[in-house]
């Protein structure tokens, strides 16, 4: 029987009372060249463009892995890794580290060039929409270059302000009928649009432009539009005197007639916070299409792009009532919002 140092385990060669103590770590090297093998090696750490080079420029000269891994102070296989990746560059073509992310794409073809203005002739609509209409035509580009090409053409601007997350809590509801958004807008003729937007489907299930912007109106036009798509289960407006009655020193809050009729069809009705347009913020986007977009409906007689297939010609004889026929036509996601809502069924309430 072998007699063990007393302290030790006889099955595991362990301490008693602690684990087996580190092997001792090599010295760190401080000084820049080492004699290795007889000959002057140089030392380095870290490794960048010009050790890299230098481990290649040693390979080729014949020096053995482990000499130059043991004077860089890397494993024998990163030398073998890195010999195989740049054995056959020259040494002005070394590029390490490599640069982080996808390359940088170029220019697009000509041919997608001309699809992409094209389509904006066609459709008078940004990135996205182009995308989705080249996509149904067999063609993918990417947005980003769809938008670099209207960019180039003056179709397009830069928005600083989209450029970073804004520091509002996105929201969506996820089916459609959940949510509706109102609000009204003055145009440029002096008439007032007041418009409802699905929150889920962003369809606009009811317009109207008036010469006023009453409690009637809005009142009018939500009626519509529920016996075409159904009740919302709310609705978010904000604090504007058609919508909701104000409290002051001089008077009690009282109940408008919008806030009335809401609660005789049973629909909630939500309030965004004073002076905060973002919580409306879907309908905002809409009503800046309309005021960007409404002196391109001024002189045609239809539509734009009613000559495409997927877009049956519809003649309105108010420009107003052809930007909306436009906006909600199929190409959008889920425009047919009655019963085919890509989200659910606005009759069920869902």
């Amino acid at each position: 029987m072998i007699d063990m140092p007393s302290g030790f385990d006889w099955y595991d060669g362990a301490k008693k009372g602690g684990r087996r103590p580190d092997p001792p770590r090599r010295p760190r090297r401080s000084q820049r060249w080492r004699h290795i093998g007889g000959r002057r090696v140089r030392v380095m750490k870290k490794l960048d463009q010009s050790k890299v080079e230098y481990i290649v420029a040693e390979k080729r000269k014949g020096t053995k892995n482990h000499t130059i891994a043991d004077a860089m102070g890397i494993t024998v296989r990163y030398v073998q890794m890195l010999w195989a990746r740049f054995k056959g560059t020259p040494k002005d073509k070394i590029v390490f580290p490599a640069p982080m992310g996808r390359p940088r794409r170029g220019p697009p073809a000509r041919s997608g060039q001309s699809a992409v203005l094209s389509a904006r002739r066609t459709l008078k609509s940004g990135a996205s929409r182009i995308w989705d209409h080249l996509k149904r035509s067999g063609m993918v580009v990417p947005k980003g270059v769809i938008h670099a090409v209207l960019r180039e053409f003056g179709d397009a601007v830069e928005h600083k302000r989209k450029q970073g997350r804004r520091k509002w809590v996105r929201y969506e509801r996820k089916y459609s009928n959940s949510m509706w958004h109102t609000d009204y807008k003055q145009l440029d003729d002096g008439r007032w649009l007041i418009s409802y937007e699905d929150d889920a489907s962003r369809f606009i299930t009811g317009w109207g432009a008036f010469a006023e912007a009453t409690a009637e109106h809005a009142i009018e036009v939500l009626d519509r539009a529920i016996s075409k798509y159904g009740k919302p289960r709310s609705i978010l407006t904000d604090r504007g005197s058609q919508f909701y009655a104000t409290e002051s020193e001089k008077k009690s809050k009282g109940v408008s007639e919008f806030e009335r009729h809401l609660e005789n069809l049973g629909i909630r009705h939500i309030l965004a916070r004073v002076a905060h347009p973002q919580t409306n913020g879907k309908l905002e986007r809409v009503h800046g299409e309309i005021q960007r977009k409404l002196p391109l409906f001024h002189d045609v007689a239809g539509p734009p792009g009613s000559a495409c297939p997927i877009n049956p010609p519809v003649i309105e004889p108010d420009p107003l009532a052809r930007f909306m026929t436009w906006y909600g036509m199929p190409l959008r996601p889920a425009a047919h919002v009655a019963g085919h809502g890509h989200r659910g069924d606005p009759r069920n309430g869902v």
